[in-house]
This record gives C-alpha cells, structure tokens and sequence, in this order.
C-alpha cells in the first residue's frame, strides 16, 4: 500500500471539499511477540494495524476524524466528518499547520532485515539463552524467555507542503529466571 500517496490523497479531497488547511498523520505498525518457557514454546503473537488522522481547518475552526479503512469512499466520509466538526467549532486565531521548515532528517532507524528474519530462528534464540541461564550454578527456575519486535512507518503530509516520514524498527528479548541457595 501506497501511504504517501494515501496522505496526499486526503490532502487534495479536503482541499476539494472547502478546507483552508488540511493534515494527515497516518501511521502505520506490525509487532511480534514470542514467549518461551521451560524450553517450549508458550505464545507467538503477531499484530498489525494502521489508521490516519485527519485535522482540518476552516475559517481558524479545527476539525479531527479519524479512520482506518482507506478505500477513496471511507477517506470521503472521513474528510465530510472533520469539515463538519470544524464548522461547528469555535474559530480560534492559534490554529495553524507547520510548514517544511526546520524538520531534520534522522537516519538510521529502520532496518529492513529484522522482519526477514525466520521465526523459528527467534525462538531458537530464546530457548538458547533460557538453556543458558538454567546451567548457571544457583538458578533453579525459568519463568521463561520473550522476544519482542516492531516495525512501524509514519507519514505526516499536510496543505502546505510539508510531507515527512519516518520508519524504525526495534527488537529485545528478556528472561526472568528464579535463583535459589539454600532455603532462599
């Protein structure tokens, strides 16, 4: 899916349907989530979600909808709720949108290799490191071994020109293991 163009999209319809000024946020995240215990696999989860903010203002009145269903009829009905909310607002001189200046650039916080990663490689990993701990002199018990990671894109596009966008990806892992000696 084509997010940058799904912002500019909703840019252009707000535009068409009498907005002074238009911004989208549209974000978009995949997370997956891996717990393993005693050596077995306890849960994979996987989740993925997306959805865009829209603000609006028209006559310095400030309208907000937002929606996750992207076809051009649902990002119309969207745009028809914020012009609505915006009209019956009070119009307040401080409503403004940025423009592009003074944004920096950051680089290096995506990495597309992360989610091309086998799974049961992950899982290895954890069950690696739980193996490792319980062999530790004094640790009796693994409450077990999770691996978290996400990969997430925003976009930020607005009427006067400003188009930004970011993506990160980012991973850990943790265990929680119970040490004992003697009664304690």
């Amino acid at each position: 899916m084509d997010y940058k163009a799904i912002a500019e999209q909703v840019i252009k319809i707000c535009r068409k349907n009498g907005a002074d000024l238009a911004e989208s946020y549209l974000a978009s995240s995949r997370e997956l989530s891996l717990e393993v215990r005693n050596g077995e696999i306890e849960s994979i989860q996987e989740a993925s979600s997306y959805g865009l903010g829209l603000r609006v203002i028209t006559g310095k009145k400030l309208g907000f909808a937002y929606v996750n269903d992207f076809r051009p009829e649902s990002l119309e009905e969207t745009v028809t709720r914020a012009l609505n909310f915006a009209r019956v607002l009070t119009a307040d001189e401080h409503n403004i949108l940025p423009d592009d200046r003074g944004f920096v650039e950051v680089q290096g916080l995506y990495d597309p290799e992360l989610s091309r990663i086998q799974i049961d490689k992950k899982i290895a990993l954890l069950k690696e490191v739980e193996s490792i701990a319980l062999k530790t002199p004094g640790i009796t018990k693994s409450s077990g071994a999770s691996y978290r990671e996400g990969e997430n894109e925003v976009i930020l596009a607005n009427s006067l020109g400003l188009m930004k966008s970011y993506k990160a990806t980012g991973c850990g892992y943790g265990l929680e293991v119970i040490a004992e000696k003697g009664e304690q």
